[in-house]
């Protein structure tokens, strides 16, 4: 993704300008979402389950950050630590409060809001490309407290109690009715007066201030339901693995897939990290056994879209259109006689 210079004390991530596709498409996220992960249980393949888990986990991580990115304008590297931040939160409260998942879940989203929004204030002061590499700094700095800390086990990390754990099937059921419950949440959201006020500040700042709009107000809201859903994710991710560790908790490659399937998909649209969710999952499981191709093929597959099809996946039919009407010109152009 390509970073120029933001607005002087805008504090935005200085997203390359772009054509951005029509974001019509709301409904049918939902709804696809709804209808082909929900009649996984059904098939009665673990294998089938734990892929349509992993698909879930992605499209709540990535709808996350696209955002942030997507919507608001604020190119946050970052989002791996909220998610890394409700895992241990899921954690310490099943351990030490001895809460049940279902009470402790919806509470790990709750701790890395509160993370993310405490966190990012000082860093809504910088501008540009430097807002983007300071939430990246921040997440490198909490990943390596964490191997410190003792009291969330340091480098070995926690162990959450097995007899409270749901099964593959129960962890399917939390994922689904989360990953769909936020992307309906997110759709209303985009189309009441916060989520103009979202786009505004994504696309001048100035002009959203003189429509009315708090720049500061609207992107810790943003945050906040941010983190809050990257936290969600973290604590699929702890039930999902029972022992948190800093380097699973933290891990840049769940940063990488976040940006790729939100980015490939279609950045400012609902429907986009659906898609790219579908086609990152896709090549884990082609790749499943050998990591670093995997790595090298998401960030090839990154660069190529980034460069031929901005839009991503979205992008597409307006490419289409827009080809076809290059070539209808040119066809005109040589049918006409020569001196006319």
């Amino acid at each position: 993704m390509r970073l120029v210079a933001g607005r002087p004390g805008t504090g935005q991530a200085g997203t390359a300008r772009r054509p951005r596709p029509r974001d019509s498409a709301g409904p049918l996220a939902v709804l696809a979402v709804a209808l082909a992960a929900g009649g996984v249980p059904a098939l009665g393949s673990r294998y089938l389950l734990f892929v349509g888990f992993t698909f879930l986990l992605n499209v709540l991580a990535a709808q996350a950050w696209n955002l942030l990115a997507g919507y608001t304008g604020l190119l946050s590297l970052g989002n791996h630590a909220f998610v890394g931040v409700g895992a241990y939160t899921m954690a310490l409260l099943m351990i030490h409060a001895g809460l049940p998942p279902l009470a402790a879940f919806p509470l790990a989203g709750v701790g890395a809001a509160v993370f993310g929004v405490v966190s990012y204030l000082p860093l809504f002061r910088l501008r540009g490309g430097y807002f983007a590499i300071g939430t990246l700094l921040l997440s490198l700095a909490v990943a390596a407290w964490a191997v410190n800390w003792k009291f969330i086990g340091a480098n070995s990390g926690l162990t959450l109690p097995f007899a409270g754990l749901p099964g593959l099937g129960g962890l399917y059921d939390y994922a689904w009715v989360t990953a769909t419950g936020f992307l309906v949440l997110q759709w209303l959201l985009l189309r009441s007066r916060l989520g103009l006020f979202f786009r505004a500040v994504r696309d001048d700042q100035e002009a959203a201030e003189t429509a009315g709009a708090d720049p500061l107000r609207v992107k810790v809201i943003a945050v906040a339901i941010s983190a809050f859903a990257s936290g969600l994710a973290g604590g699929l991710l702890a039930m999902q693995l029972a022992t948190i560790q800093p380097g699973s908790a933290f891990s840049l490659n769940f940063l990488l897939d976040m940006v790729v399937m939100a980015t490939v998909g279609g950045l400012g649209t609902l429907l986009g990290p659906v898609l790219g969710a579908v086609l990152i999952v896709a090549i884990q499981q082609a790749f499943q056994n050998y990591a670093t191709v995997y790595v090298l093929v998401e960030a090839t597959l990154l660069i190529t879209v980034v460069q031929v099809i901005p839009e991503g996946l979205m992008g597409v039919p307006g490419l289409i259109v827009r080809q076809r009407a290059r070539w209808r010109t040119r066809r005109i152009g040589d049918s006409t006689p020569a001196g006319l």
